[in-house]
């Protein structure tokens, strides 16, 4: 609900992301869109970022063939760490930054492909997560990409409609 009263797609993307943090007790969180050559995901919102990182998030993409995004984009499905410290995929930059603990990485996925996806960190203590929590953020991670995907319809529309105006003047 929170997503879908909204047509901007970085505010989609934080509004669910801040969600699924908190449903889940996570510390803190991102979210990510599929860059236009297919190659990377960009940053879209952060939760809870510390201060400090906040730059250094907002500016580092994450490359489709790392360990924990490849093997999210492969299977489609959320992919959690209960250890995130002892587990080689969670080896990235980003993540050697924070304290982490447990670490749960969600795609976001539009008829069959990735647009994006989330990640939520616990910092503060290890979670073990549940099915119904996976259910929750599957469908709370479906819900937001049918809201980006919606709104990027309308502006596409809007975009056509303001080019058909102006050869029309």
């Amino acid at each position: 609900q929170a997503a879908g009263s909204v047509l901007d797609v970085a505010e989609i993307a934080r509004r669910t992301l801040r969600e699924m943090v908190q449903a889940l007790g996570g510390d803190l969180g991102g979210a990510w869109r599929r860059s236009e050559d297919g190659r990377h995901l960009l940053p879209t919102a952060g939760y809870h970022v510390p201060a400090n990182l906040v730059e250094t998030f907002m500016s580092t993409p994450l490359g489709l063939d790392s360990p924990l995004v490849a093997e999210v984009v492969q299977s489609g499905r959320p992919l959690f760490l209960a250890d995130s410290r002892a587990d080689a995929r969670a080896d990235h930059p980003l993540l050697a930054l924070l304290a982490h603990r447990s670490l749960l990485a969600v795609p976001m996925m539009v008829q069959g492909e990735m647009i994006g996806g989330f990640a939520v960190v616990w910092t503060r203590s290890d979670h073990a997560l549940t099915a119904e929590e996976e259910r929750l953020v599957e469908a709370m991670a479906r819900q937001a990409g049918i809201a980006i995907e919606n709104a990027r319809l309308l502006e596409a529309e809007r975009a056509a409609r303001a080019a058909q105006a102006a050869l029309a003047a």
